[in-house]
């Protein structure tokens, strides 16, 4: 995670390295990539997915923008069944280019974009309170809850993000990775890139009501 602090981290304490509730993060050292096996996922867990997507109806009905119910329409999720990832990711490239990618948690932010960067979208395949979550973390609890948990699970991941991936967003989703790629190119680079997104930012319409942020 990031090496680096200042006077300010207080207000961004959750950036911090391993500071996330006690969750693993993976880096580019760990073998974080993983094949969902979705043959031995137990009725337990299609029970949690089953009940956390229901509870989710009617506020995801109520305040969702149109871009995220029609792209979960077009995802065709099962409300009794968690999603096989070989099932969506034909749905998902067609609609935007991109694809899931399992892993096996929590991502640091350079993996995270490196994947983002080739259109490649992590997600993981374990549901909160289910066993295999009690496993992972046996060694020392984390929070686990309906409501939350630190670790990114299929849940959050599929349910919350992957919608968006049925959008047509890919322009903007390119801008939102470039940002982190530059750090890595020289001066001169980040200077040509500085540059082009003033332009774009000049050329958006920012009166009240027509601005539309772009990622």
């Amino acid at each position: 995670m990031l090496e680096q602090y200042t006077k300010y981290d207080y207000l961004f304490s959750n950036l911090r390295p391993n500071a996330i509730g006690g969750i693993k993060i993976f880096s580019r050292d760990d073998d974080f990539i993983i094949q969902q096996k979705y043959d031995a996922i137990t009725d337990e867990e299609h029970d949690i997915w089953s009940r956390l997507f229901t509870k989710l109806i009617n506020p995801l009905d109520r305040y969702a923008c149109a871009e995220y119910i029609n792209g979960l329409a077009a995802l065709g999720l099962r409300q009794d069944k968690m999603p096989n990832f070989a099932e969506l990711n034909p749905k998902i490239k067609e609609a935007s280019g991109w694809e899931l990618v399992p892993v096996a948690g929590f991502l640091d932010e350079y993996v995270f974009f490196e994947l983002n960067a080739n259109r490649k979208f992590p997600v993981t395949d374990i549901v909160r309170q289910s066993d295999r979550m009690d496993e992972k973390y046996s060694d020392g609890a984390i929070q686990n809850e309906d409501d939350y948990t630190p670790e990114p699970d299929v849940f959050h991941d599929v349910r919350g993000h992957v919608p968006m991936r049925c959008a047509q967003f890919k322009t903007p989703s390119k801008f939102c990775v470039v940002d982190i790629r530059i750090r890595n190119h020289g001066k001169a680079e980040r200077n040509r890139y500085a540059s082009e997104r003033n332009k774009r930012h000049e050329s958006r319409d920012l009166r009240r009501g027509n601005y539309v942020q772009l990622c």
